[in-house]
């Protein structure tokens, strides 16, 4: 089901759409796009949103249109680019804190005892890119780059270094972290 928030944004869009140039509404409803006809200043009405319904009414027909619309409970929530570049920026300060913990001479026993706390958190976290790359794969493209020469679009940057740090593989070859399940 929708958020409230989600219900307002859609209600709010809906009233501010610039009503197309064809727009020609039908069950006796009369619109005259055209007026100022026969003078030396014709115009044309440019309508944004609609006059048919109020905002409560406009409220009433979202509902209505999300009313028994769910997620199913196996979706995972799909992240946004600022997520995966989170995701990416704290696989990164996990290297380097364990390059640094090394060259630090970081006590043996201290990394061990937090192994299975940072496996789990390094399979976490590889899932999370995985689910990352899996949503912006569709907008992965190239576009003009200096010189008209094509070149990387964001999409396509952020899903190669997704890849450079977790490289694509069948889901079952990579450990997953207890509760994290194996697939999406």
């Amino acid at each position: 089901m929708a958020t409230e928030a989600q219900i307002k944004h859609m209600v709010d869009r809906f009233l501010g759409w610039k009503l197309p140039a064809a727009f020609s509404p039908d069950a006796g409803i009369t619109f005259n796009p055209v007026f100022n006809e026969g003078t030396a200043h014709p115009m044309r009405h440019e309508p944004r949103g609609t006059n048919l319904f109020d905002a409560t009414e406009a409220e009433a027909m979202v509902r209505y249109m999300v009313e028994g619309m769910s997620r199913r409970a196996t979706d995972p929530p799909r992240a946004t680019e600022a997520q995966a570049d989170k995701a990416i920026s704290e696989i990164k300060k996990a290297i380097n804190a364990a390059e640094n913990a090394n060259q630090a001479g970081e006590d043996i026993v201290v990394l061990m005892a937090r192994a299975p706390e940072l496996h789990q958190r390094i399979c976490e976290l590889e899932d999370m890119l995985d689910r990352c790359a899996e949503f912006i794969d569709g907008q992965v493209d190239v576009q003009d780059g200096d010189y008209g020469e094509p070149e990387p679009n964001k999409a396509m940057r952020l899903m190669t270094a997704i890849r450079e740090v977790v490289p694509e593989s069948p889901a079952l070859e990579r450990p997953t972290a207890p509760g994290m399940g194996g697939g999406l």
